[in-house]
């Protein structure tokens, strides 16, 4: 669909220049917002959206700062009717690496390699992250790869 959009209307900064586009009210994934400034305003789209609305919390790895996640979902649950915390959860299967797989750039691709060992072989890696309202564990196209990699965290 984003291509089909470069094509018409050309690249327009913000628009579609990117290889993905978004289709809700969700704030954009590359804007810089805390996760309770981000709940707060989504929250008054929601109420506009009775048939079924959802927004999501971009965090690292919180297995450590369990405190911090129980104050995100006390505000979920004070301030908006559905939220889910996106975190990220990769596992190496050549040097036992848990943690975050990263997208590197690789002459002009998108790849996910082990910041660790370094292993691009997606066989032999697995990683977890939701897109289109679902955790999936393929992977992705260019266009996903790339709205992946341009998220920023909220916490």
């Amino acid at each position: 669909m984003s291509k089909c959009l470069q094509k018409r209307f050309g690249i327009i900064k913000g628009v579609t220049d990117k290889n993905y586009i978004t289709n809700s009210y969700h704030v954009h994934v590359t804007e810089n917002i805390d996760a309770f400034s981000k709940l707060k305003l989504e929250s008054e789209f929601q109420a506009l959206s009775p048939g079924g609305a959802i927004s999501y919390v971009e965090v690292p790895n919180m297995q450590d700062n369990i405190p911090a996640v129980l104050q995100v979902i006390k505000f979920i649950y004070d301030n908006i009717m559905y939220a889910e915390l996106n975190t990220k959860s990769d596992y190496c299967q050549v040097c036992g690496y848990d943690g975050e797989i990263k997208i590197v750039h690789d002459d002009g691709k998108l790849v996910w390699e082990c910041p660790n060992c370094g292993n691009r072989d997606q066989d032999k890696m697995n990683v977890a992250r939701r897109t289109c309202g679902y955790i999936g564990t393929q992977f992705w196209n260019q266009g996903r790869t790339q709205e992946i990699e341009e998220r920023v965290l909220h916490l």
